[in-house]
């Protein structure tokens, strides 16, 4: 045993061998590739436990009728929105609608108002006489 000792002093002393073995490359690889390996098996397995999770809970009738609860209820949720939104536009839809109704009643009103005037003036080109006696009287309509 003394005479191992010696050579390992030996060998120390003439450098055939590292002083620190956590530089040895070959060790060093083989030390990442160990850790390399040992994080690929934690994944694998935190991967199979979750799909074992994954399987008791699709398995669990509880479970399940809590998913059908969430399912119906989104249906519902969507199915309200989808009602408040139509609504909303058919509002917007009758505003339009009735603003619409409005302008043409206004776009009436002023042609005829306009077709009036040009009444009028047709009627003071051809009576002048009779539309300055009517004006006298405070007539304000015209007399056909």
């Amino acid at each position: 045993m003394r005479v191992e000792a010696m050579e390992e002093a030996k060998e120390a002393i003439s450098g055939d061998r590292a002083e620190n073995p956590s530089m040895d490359k070959p060790g060093k690889e083989k030390r990442k590739e160990r850790k390399k390996m040992k994080r690929k098996q934690l994944r694998k397995e935190a991967a199979e436990r979750e799909r074992e999770a994954e399987e008791a809970r699709f398995n669990d009738p509880n479970e399940l009728n809590r998913l059908e609860r969430e399912q119906e209820e989104e249906r519902e949720r969507r199915e309200k929105a989808l009602k408040e939104f139509e609504e909303r536009e058919r509002a917007w839809i009758e505003a339009m609608e009735t603003k619409r109704q409005e302008q043409e009643e206004e776009n009436t009103r002023k042609d005829l108002e306009e077709k009036a005037k040009r009444e009028k003036e047709n009627f003071t080109c051809f009576f002048p006489e009779y539309v300055r006696e009517s004006a006298n009287n405070n007539s304000n309509h015209l007399l056909f």
